[in-house]
């Protein structure tokens, strides 16, 4: 089962979901995990960086990641026409790099930073 808090921003809850279903997929032997704020974007841990590159391939469609990118956007830009974060976007460029695309380095690197420091357009904030 996977519990999101309702009163959090919708770009937020897509992307708390869709990271806890990858741990679900990937890491299901594991035992049940709380999620916790500060764990979302900690880089020191393999599982929440292997569920966080899930979220990205699950949320963020190749295809579109080209298509936001090529569009001469900047790539704060580029992400919210995606519906995510920057910080998030910065997962799907890693992952693509892994893919084996030649890309340039993110302007921006996801960390252990709490999703409050995230920057989410307003117009997210009830769900639209």
């Amino acid at each position: 089962m996977i519990t999101v808090n309702s009163d959090l921003p919708y770009m937020i809850q897509r992307i708390i979901t869709a990271h806890e279903l990858g741990h679900a997929m990937l890491h299901a032997d594991s035992g049940m995990h709380a999620f916790h704020e500060l764990a979302l974007f900690d880089e020191s841990s393999r599982c929440e960086k292997e569920a966080n590159l899930f979220a990205s391939e699950l949320l963020i469609s190749d295809d579109d990641f080209f298509g936001a990118l090529d569009d001469g956007q900047s790539f704060s830009q580029a992400a919210s026409s995606l519906n995510v974060p920057a910080e998030f976007l910065d997962f799907k460029v890693r992952l693509m790099k892994e893919k084996g695309y030649e890309l340039g380095d993110s302007p921006i690197t996801a960390n252990s930073k709490s999703l409050k420091s995230m920057t989410v357009p307003d117009y997210y904030e009830y769900g639209c």
